[in-house]
């Protein structure tokens, strides 16, 4: 394969394992209803696929039989008219016990597939990352004049910053060390309201969340040609709101101040928000659904984190993943034997075969041309 066809293949191959991990977190979120499960689905959904798609591509690189699409070959099939053929030269050089194969690989079809797949791939990842980068810079203006307030402590002792500025809408938890409030919500608000919003922020800094966001948008950003990895994005966004709402509550044991404060902060969930989609605001979550939700909490115990069926559930779905194809514009050269010159039976793919043998210093040199 040219250089091309290898980009296209690790897109292609990547795109097809990302959207099926996306549906079926999507499908199975549908029956879960505790958004700590949930939230332990979103990261692998968005993180397995990587893995997955490496897997399969250094497998099929390396010669094993596993799943594979070939979809030069496929449009063949599925094209009304004769589109042009492909041809494979393959050349094996014998000195002695010793000796070398050499395969080289040309379609017309293949190489329009391949430009086209990794021209659109960077158009689109170009385009997410850019909006990605813009929004970064929002924030990044929105915190850069901040005034320090105070200090707090995580309950591992590790020291948080508390700062206040006039450039944000809401509070945000950045930089795993540091919560900004806007200034508003520093001089203005009670003393209740400010303890649940802070509350809240400290949890998105004890689940590293700050971390975790920047991980996945980026990921979705370079994502960008598999669309689910949006919707899993939000959905993720949502129940990390759902998590750290609860652990605001369990951490003040006020769940009506937290409510108050949500509504009094409304404007970041208006569309016309400058703040909208923040890279670390979190504001996915619909206002009046983490009301409801908040209003409803029972705190007679602390929540878990992930069950072990989720965990099993997980593990399944890693496997099941790892049997899903490679998806290339260009056939696995692989599949090609040695020397079919040989032993013509061992050929994978219709063609003919042409073969003529050259005589060069004790070398042996034949050459089989494919033609499909």
């Amino acid at each position: 394969m040219s250089l091309i066809d290898i980009v296209a293949t690790a897109i292609l191959t990547y795109a097809a394992h990302s959207f099926a991990a996306c549906s079926f977190a999507l499908l199975g979120a549908r029956l879960i209803r505790r958004p700590q499960d949930r939230d332990a689905i979103w990261k692998a959904a968005l993180l397995m696929p990587i893995v997955t798609a490496a897997l399969a591509i250094a497998a099929s690189a390396s010669g094993v039989r596993s799943p594979f699409v070939d979809l030069g070959q496929v449009a063949r099939q599925a094209s009304p008219t004769r589109l042009p053929g492909r041809q494979v030269l393959i050349r094996v050089l014998r000195e002695g016990a010793t000796s070398r194969v050499d395969r080289w690989f040309t379609d017309p079809v293949t190489s329009a597939l391949s430009h086209g797949v990794v021209g659109l791939a960077l158009l689109v990842v170009g385009v997410a990352s850019t909006r990605l980068i813009v929004r970064r810079r929002r924030l990044d203006k929105a915190v850069a004049v901040r005034t320090n307030i105070g200090e707090l402590a995580l309950p591992n002792g590790e020291p948080v910053r508390l700062s206040s500025s006039a450039g944000l809408q809401s509070p945000v938890a950045f930089n795993g060390v540091e919560i900004c409030l806007p200034d508003d919500v520093a001089r203005e608000f009670s003393e209740p309201h400010r303890r649940s919003l802070i509350a809240h922020e400290m949890a998105h800094l004890e689940r590293r969340d700050p971390i975790w966001f920047a991980a996945i948008e980026s990921i979705a950003a370079l994502s960008a040609f598999q669309p689910l990895a949006y919707v899993v994005v939000r959905a993720f966004r949502r129940d990390v709101e759902l998590i750290c709402d609860e652990a605001a509550v369990r951490r003040t044991n006020d769940q009506h101040s937290l409510i108050n404060a949500l509504a009094l902060l409304a404007s970041p969930f208006d569309p016309r928000s400058p703040l909208r989609g923040a890279a670390t605001a979190y504001d996915g979550s619909p206002l009046v659904g983490r009301a409801e939700r908040i209003a409803t909490l029972g705190l007679d115990a602390s929540p878990a984190g992930a069950r072990r069926p989720i965990v099993v559930a997980l593990v399944v779905a890693v496997a099941i993943l790892c049997a899903f194809p490679v998806v290339s514009a260009a056939p696995r050269l692989t599949d090609f034997p040695l020397d079919p010159a040989i032993d013509g039976s061992n050929l994978h793919l219709k063609g003919e075969l042409n073969t003529n043998e050259e005589f060069v210093e004790r070398q042996v040199r034949r050459t089989v041309t494919v033609l499909q």
